[in-house]
């Protein structure tokens, strides 16, 4: 009896648009936007200094973020900008491994985002003038970052009809993430407060749009003339240097992983708001409190 192996109707067709599509989805669109931009830069510095872009060139590149970046900034950079140099495996390793060690030496090695508290986040909000169609976004941007513990690429893609309004809260429903590349989704949950509240400052944001559809997040222009494409996170975070030159998207984030653990949140709690899938990754905002209330030092 003869054994077939394959398809052979699957052999006549003609798969090379559907490898294609295969291959372009790979990676996740904001992977891709990053990659490029990572190389256009590397290809300005080449031009720059009128240097060829090869293996030599790449790791000078590299070399110069090391006085400006963390590591973590330059291994990304790094694995963009190979897509184009194809390095020796063996040459990169052992370059970012050394790149590692120096930062590591000169107090260099990561740069993690000021995290800010509730008390913190009060004081900003005081300072927005809420009587503006741009400051009133700017508030309710902020609020919903630090109770939604949202990634700013997660905020700025989240549309009105993501968001299902309860008489207790909101309910978020986040379609992609940055560690949800297949799009399974996960829901954020929002719930109304008597102060700082995010719940009363999205109702009064989504009453100034006739059409409840869209970007939450919309660039405006002068004159309050709102846009349809999204503020960008550059822009953003310039709005948040002129009220605090310490603050980035991801104070937010950082801050409300902070206050939880320290009003006695579970690492498992946080990480159902978050998304995070990693305990450590929670962890790392923790250390510092748990050094102050886990010590022995406080018995003496």
């Amino acid at each position: 009896m003869e054994l077939k192996l394959i398809n052979t109707d699957l052999v006549k067709l003609d798969l090379s648009d559907r490898i294609n599509t295969l291959k372009d989805n790979v990676y996740a669109e904001n992977t891709v936007k990053a990659y490029n931009f990572d190389i256009k830069l590397f290809q300005y510095f080449c031009l720059e200094y009128s240097l060829p872009e090869n293996e030599n060139s790449f790791f000078l590149y590299l070399t110069a973020l090391s006085n400006t970046h963390s590591y973590n900034s330059i291994e990304r950079k790094a694995s963009s900008i190979n897509h184009i140099i194809k390095a020796d495996p063996y040459n990169l390793k052992q370059f970012l491994r050394s790149t590692k060690r120096t930062l590591l030496n000169e107090g260099k090695w990561t740069k993690q985002a000021s995290a800010i508290l509730l008390t913190d986040l009060e004081f900003l909000i005081n300072q927005i003038d809420c009587s503006t169609l741009p400051g009133l976004r700017n508030k309710t941007m902020m609020l919903l970052m630090f109770f939604g513990a949202f990634r700013i690429s997660e905020l700025l893609a989240l549309r009105f009809e993501d968001i299902k309004i309860d008489s207790d809260g909101l309910v978020i429903n986040i379609e992609r993430s940055k560690t949800d590349q297949f799009g399974k989704g996960m829901y954020k949950y929002i719930p109304l407060r008597s102060k700082l509240c995010a719940y009363s400052a999205f109702l009064s944001y989504l009453s100034f749009f006739e059409q409840k559809t869209g970007l939450i997040c919309r660039q405006i222009k002068k004159g309050s003339k709102v846009q349809d494409n999204a503020i960008s996170y550059q822009a953003f975070n310039k709005i948040l240097k002129t009220l605090d030159y310490r603050l980035s998207s991801h104070s937010f984030r950082a801050g409300f992983v902070t206050q939880c653990a320290i009003n006695g949140a579970s690492i498992s709690d946080i990480q159902n708001q978050t998304g995070q899938k990693s305990a450590n990754t929670v962890l790392r905002y923790t250390r510092t409190i748990s050094i102050k209330n886990n010590n022995s030092v406080n018995n003496l």
